[in-house]
């Protein structure tokens, strides 16, 4: 029999008695080469479904002789552990992961993020309540303190804007929305592995829903590139037409205007998760995570900064899906780029940007060929078991890397060419229409979920690894072109379902807490999971729950505040009135201020 995987000490008692408790894991090395119990541990390791079970994790209870010092807890962790698995024949070598106790611990920075948020809510409250009372009584605007109102920030984002494009395109924040809920069902189940579990073998068992799953959810955050991209391309193609050119100085104010759009939220994130007080919330199944994620977050605050975190190894990461964050902040400027030069030198849209697909697709397949890479990122229990998933290179190349969004996002640039080309035209919505929609909208991605469905190398891996991203954005691509168009029935009511879309109106805040909400939700959980559908269903919930709270908090308290602010201080593309401009087809299109 197999030595249990999780085994812990009882972490409430450990710290009512003023002692350490210590996370390590241990590392199994055979005696002798004939060991029975190695050799299944040896099988074990043939199935990425399994845990590793050569490596023992740990929580052990140490009074202050015991932890004084790393050396020591390895000592006495070590001799713990060899005891425990004496008759296997086994030794265990030890690594030590964290150690906690009972004494809060605040520094300066702990102190001076207080008073500001402090101060802030006072502000913010102060601001709010005028507002709303200036309101009844009908005296004069608060100016420029009303920007800070929460009541203004909830009216922004729950009143529908009513230009065409918002109104055309409002199946893109439905989408959105059920998006998000499906990576925090995804990251649910994920979180489980990042802990301590009491019945590992229900995790092993394979099954094949969890599996189609995981592969769908390699896509999904495509399909935010994809749309990211398409608003670019129609926002720097309405500036062109306003403005009849399209300068360097627009591209600049653009990308300011992105950066601090992204970087105020964010950082104001990275703040937060700089003070200790996230590490005085932890608890016995996530202490580990919890001191890795504070100390990726006072040394990689740079990377921050410059949004280029998604180069870097999870275990860097403040706050594990702020990559999505720099990637796209990378896109959007390489998108800007390519349309400057294509409106500069009067190029043809379709002739370049296939061109660039193509390029950036052939860059992939050679980059899959060095790297010897999977078509996709498998999420294996072995991949994302925690110590492997925070130092694994291969997220890095086959997932959060520009260079493995990029035909993607081209994709996106594409459809939003064609949607701007059209978004006058009528259609004649025939059954037809309506089948050839469906088919696309729902095909396409679903033969790309297939297609990389199952592990391969080599040959397989350079062909199908980078057109399977840009083939499934294209079935979403087809989805939001026709609903924008009138095409879908029931499925573009979905979409556009008003509740789905007003959530989807929070939908940055929601997706930057949604990882942190699942990995600190067990904060008060001291004993090793016990997982079931029951508990899938139970967490993803209270993660979804939290999600709100933090989330829409954040959009409100900051980010709309943000936007806002930008907008006045910050220089803007200036509206010109009416003109004429030749499209690539040679027909000319009149606009006006008011379009």
């Amino acid at each position: 029999m197999l030595p249990k995987l999780f085994q812990m000490d009882d972490y409430k008692e450990c710290l009512k008695n003023d002692n350490t408790f210590c996370k390590v894991n241990a590392h199994l090395q055979p005696k002798n080469a004939g060991n029975e119990i190695w050799k299944s541990i040896q099988d074990s390791l043939k199935n990425q479904d399994h845990f590793d079970h050569s490596i023992l994790h740990r929580g052990y209870c140490l009074n202050s002789q015991e932890a004084r010092d790393v050396e020591s807890v390895k000592r006495y962790s070590e001799y713990l552990t060899n005891r425990e698995i004496t008759n296997t024949n086994l030794t265990a070598t030890i690594e030590v992961l964290a150690c906690t106790d009972s004494h809060l611990t605040i520094s300066s920075f702990d102190i001076l993020f207080i008073i500001i948020v402090v101060i802030y809510g006072i502000f913010i409250s102060i601001a709010t309540y005028e507002d709303i009372r200036r309101k009844k009584t009908g005296n004069a605007s608060l100016g420029f303190y009303k920007q800070f109102s929460l009541y203004q920030s909830w009216k922004k984002r729950v009143i529908p804007l009513k230009n065409d494009d918002s109104k055309k395109l409002k199946s893109i924040q439905g989408i959105r929305t059920y998006n998000f809920l499906l990576i925090v069902l995804v990251h649910t189940k994920m979180g489980f592995l990042f802990h301590y579990v009491e019945n590992p073998d229900w995790v092993e068992e394979v099954k094949p829903l969890w599996h189609l799953l995981f592969t769908l959810y390699m896509f999904i955050v495509y399909t935010f590139t994809l749309i990211s991209s398409w608003l670019l391309t129609n926002q720097v193609l309405e500036s062109f037409q306003k403005h009849e050119h399209f300068s360097l100085k627009h591209a600049g104010i653009m990308v300011v205007h992105r950066y601090f759009r992204m970087a105020v939220t964010y950082l104001t994130c990275v703040a937060m998760f700089n003070t200790s007080l996230v590490r005085n919330i932890s608890g016995a199944l996530n202490i580990e995570s919890t001191f890795s994620h504070e100390v990726a977050c006072k040394k990689g605050w740079f990377y921050s900064l410059l949004l280029i975190n998604n180069f870097q190894y999870m275990r860097d990461l403040c706050n594990g899906i702020s990559w999505y964050i720099g990637a796209d902040f990378q896109l959007y400027c390489l998108n800007i780029i390519v349309l400057y030069v294509i409106l500069k030198y009067k190029l043809n849209f379709t002739k370049v940007l296939a061109l660039l697909v193509a390029f950036s697709t052939v860059v992939y397949a050679i980059i899959i060929y060095i790297y010897d890479m999977d078509i996709i990122f498998r999420l294996y229990t072995r991949n994302i078991e925690l110590r492997k998933f925070l130092n694994s290179f291969s997220f890095i190349v086959s997932y959060s890397s520009t260079y493995s969004m990029m035909n993607a996002s081209f994709v996106g640039v594409i459809f939003g060419v064609i949607y701007f080309r059209n978004k006058h035209q009528q259609f004649n919505i025939k059954w037809k229409l309506q089948c050839l929609w469906a088919s696309l909208f729902f095909g396409l991605p679903t033969l790309a979920v297939l297609l990389a469905s199952n592990e391969a190398r080599g040959l397989s891996a350079i062909i199908l690894g980078p057109i399977v991203k840009p083939l499934f954005v294209t079935g979403i691509g087809v989805g939001i072109l026709g609903m924008s168009h009138g095409i879908g029935g029931i499925v573009k009511r979905i979409c556009e379902w008003e509740v789905a879309v007003i959530v989807g109106n929070f939908s940055y805040c929601l997706y930057l807490f949604q990882l942190p909400a699942v990995v600190y939700q067990t904060a008060l959980t001291n004993y090793p999971l016990r997982i079931g559908y029951s508990r899938i269903v139970f967490d993803y919930i209270v993660a979804v729950m939290i999600s709100f709270v933090f989330g829409g908090a954040m959009t409100l308290l900051v980010e709309e505040p943000g936007i806002t602010l930008q907008k006045m201080w910050l220089p803007q593309l200036r509206k010109s009135p009416g003109v004429k401009i030749k499209e690539e087809n040679g027909t000319s299109v009149s606009t006006n201020k008011s379009d």
